[in-house]
């Protein structure tokens, strides 16, 4: 099990497919925890986005569509740079070209690539990635490179909706317990959040009534930490275990959700599971996932 006790090197995965006002929260988190962000921009291959060729596709057809592919990939790269610069503005980060050289500091990082394949190839060596998600069911790339950073990285994921941010210190971070190893990491990743939090409630998600001997489990690990965690009183026992979070989350007016990211099946141990999938597109609040 990894232990982060500081955060110090952080993503941020700006694909420029949407602008999203809460980006800039990451900026000045990382200035107030005096951290290093790397901003990776990806510029995808536009002949990646071509299908193969058929019958009735001429050489002409193919040239527009690639042309087309490129126009799209300079316009995500301005919107993707607009919102780095007013992310700089207003932290007051300094520019730098290396990480470690000076902190607080932010560096613009341009690699063209596979979405998927270069946000893990960079996110391996971070403390956390931060993923703003808006769903486009036109445009399934979001969730593959969501996907797979969470089940390729091995590092936790903080999610950013468009209607909250990031903040350096949380009022009431929601911890979802499930028994789980996924559970265990995400708690032990998440403790430099759970650290400055002003409140923190554990509650379980699993179906059947169980004895609450684990749940005193987790808060007495907590407590070892310096943190103290009350437990609910109360089981998610739905089989609608995604809009019960969500209900939750409103109820408690919790601005953190953390939670292990578990898949659909054996089969397909690439795909966010129902539970988890439902709660990473429709939370108003930042939920930070690991698997």
């Amino acid at each position: 099990m990894v232990i982060l006790l500081e955060y110090k090197n952080l993503i941020l995965y700006l694909d420029g497919q949407f602008v999203n006002e809460n980006i800039s929260s990451v900026f000045g988190f990382a200035s107030a925890l005096n951290c290093y962000l790397k901003v990776l921009h990806v510029i995808a291959d536009p002949r990646e986005s071509i299908p193969l060729m058929g019958d009735g596709m001429s050489v002409s057809m193919v040239e527009d569509m690639v042309e087309s592919a490129v126009q799209l990939g300079l316009e995500r790269k301005a919107r993707a740079k607009e919102q780095f610069n007013l992310g700089v503005k207003e932290s007051g980060l300094q520019l730098v070209d290396k990480s470690g050289s000076f902190l607080p500091s932010v560096e613009w990082v341009e690699e063209g690539g596979r979405y998927d394949l270069t946000l893990v190839k960079h996110a391996k060596m971070s403390d956390v990635v931060f993923f703003p998600l808006k769903i486009d069911k036109k445009d399934v790339s979001q969730m593959i490179a969501l996907n797979a950073v969470i089940f390729g990285s091995g590092r936790p994921v903080i999610i950013i909706p468009e209607e909250k941010g990031i903040l350096p210190s949380f009022q009431k971070i929601l911890v979802a317990w499930n028994g789980s190893k996924e559970s265990a990491l995400a708690i032990s990743v998440a403790l430099p959040f759970l650290k400055s939090a002003h409140q923190i409630e554990i509650f379980d998600l699993r179906m059947d009534a169980r004895e609450l001997i684990e749940l005193n489990l987790v808060s007495d690990y907590l407590a070892c930490h310096g943190v103290k965690a009350s437990i609910s009183d109360s089981a998610i026992v739905s089989q609608a275990i995604g809009r019960e979070i969500l209900k939750k989350i409103r109820s408690d007016h919790a601005d953190l959700l953390v939670m292990g990211a578990y898949t659909q099946s054996r089969l397909r141990r690439l795909v966010l599971g129902g539970a988890t999938r439902y709660v990473a597109e429709n939370a108003k609040i930042p939920v930070l996932m690991v698997h």
